[in-house]
């Protein structure tokens, strides 16, 4: 089954080690949903999503918000939770389409699609931020994410 939203990875939590998280405050833009990879524009404190060649900020993951249905935009202006990505824990974020199946360890990176990480050619490439923590395949636009 091809995953297209967090849920499709077991349920809708977006940190799943179950080891303490940092979170930082931030609004919605009316585009970000749970799972993107997201930076803070610090005139307005609205999330804008990281995109290499569009948008090099990056501060966090978006974190569900279980007032709103699953796979949809965080209200414009509306407060919600980032939470800061530490070493070795496990996140579900949004990813590119990997057009084939990766295996765990596969290294992953910031990309050009809006608020997704991309995979890597290889470990010791620049900006490698996490590992995939377990496969995906061709058509997953989900993945558990361990990071670096």
């Amino acid at each position: 089954m091809v995953k297209t939203k967090i849920s499709d990875l077991g349920d809708r939590r977006i940190a799943i080690s179950g080891l303490p998280e940092t979170r930082k405050p931030a609004l919605g833009n009316g585009t970000a949903k749970p799972g993107d990879i997201v930076g803070v524009d610090s005139s307005t404190g609205k999330v804008v999503a990281s995109d290499i060649g569009a948008s090099e900020l990056f501060t966090g993951i978006v974190d569900d918000d279980p007032t709103i249905a699953e796979n949809t935009a965080i209200a414009d202006g509306k407060p919600l939770s980032l939470l800061l990505p530490q070493k070795n824990h496990v996140y579900r974020t949004k990813i590119e389409d990997p057009a084939g199946a990766k295996v765990e360890g596969q290294p992953y990176g910031f990309s050009d699609s809006a608020g997704a990480l991309e995979g890597l050619a290889a470990l010791n490439t620049a900006g490698c931020v996490g590992y995939l923590d377990s496969a995906v395949a061709n058509g997953d636009t989900v993945a558990e994410i361990r990071w670096k």
